[in-house]
């Protein structure tokens, strides 16, 4: 479906960016939402952008463990 949504924005088929947008805004997940909000970003795709935000807020503790743990490791590469 990430692919139409590419696809439909290059070709300019309005109905099929709008169909692509509605079915990925309801498969988001807290593990695909920062993918998805990029792609949204990237083409302009703000009922999707804007779904993503949301699910984000909603699990804003989730993520800010997963930046900790990011941080984390990447601050213990630099030390090694």
């Amino acid at each position: 479906m990430k692919e139409l949504l590419v696809y439909s924005e290059k070709i300019l088929l309005k109905r099929l960016k709008v169909h692509c947008e509605k079915t990925l805004a309801n498969q988001i997940t807290k593990e695909n939402a920062v993918e998805l909000y990029e792609l949204s970003k990237m083409l302009g795709a703000e009922d999707l952008r804007e779904a993503a935000l949301r699910l984000m807020g909603n699990y804003l503790s989730y993520f800010a463990d997963e930046l900790a743990s990011v941080l984390t490791k990447q601050s213990n590469k630099k030390d090694e």
